[in-house]
């Protein structure tokens, strides 16, 4: 237990930092790390951890960016594991982006064939996922109480690492990502800021 607090209370200190630093907004949080948001132009993204939805024990760190989707579009990136292998084999293994090393690493779906492909061929997202060797990215509704915060029709970009991130270049590293997905959903016109 006290080492759990001792890396907790390390991450707070790194992430603070990180805010302060780069201009962010730091918020408190009891008996948890603060929650920080940075912001690039229109997108603000904020960072938390969570617990593992598998119920693995373990923590992981998320990223979550808002936008406005223009149309309806659905993704998840995940790194490819055993099932998807099996799953390829007999046909449903997902979207294959055309570019080797990431077929290879990475299992896409999406509800569209052509929109995935423009997201991560040939793309700086492209290139920063494969720089990640565990990242996951899903697009989707928020939580009850940050849909309440976001208002109507807002949904998230959402990046998450299978582990908690207290290097402050890791983490940089990552609200980098997260902006790259939103950017690149706008340009292939699946999205658009929730700045006024």
């Amino acid at each position: 237990m006290a080492k759990r607090a001792r890396r907790t209370r390390g991450l707070a200190d790194v992430w603070r930092a990180v805010a302060e630093e780069d201009g962010g907004r730091v918020i408190e949080r009891k008996l948890k790390p603060p929650l920080i948001e940075l912001g690039s132009g229109p997108w603000v993204t904020r960072t938390d951890t969570m617990s593992d939805p598998s119920g693995s024990g373990s923590t992981l760190t998320r990223f979550r960016t808002p936008y406005l989707p223009t149309r309806p579009f659905r993704l998840r990136i995940a790194k490819r594991g055993l099932f998807d292998h099996v799953a390829a084999w007999v046909g449903a293994g997902g979207i294959r982006v055309g570019r080797a090393e990431f077929d290879r690493r990475f299992t896409v779906r999406a509800s569209g064939r052509g929109v995935a492909r423009s997201l991560l061929l040939g793309t700086r997202l492209g290139e920063r996922l494969l720089a990640q060797p565990d990242v996951r990215v899903e697009l989707g509704k928020p939580g009850l109480r940050r849909r309440r915060e976001l208002g109507p029709g807002v949904r998230e970009a959402v990046v998450r690492y299978p582990r908690l991130l207290v290097d402050a270049d890791e983490l940089r590293e990552a609200f980098a990502l997260s902006w790259e997905l939103v950017r690149e959903l706008e340009r292939v016109g699946v999205a658009k800021s929730t700045a006024p």
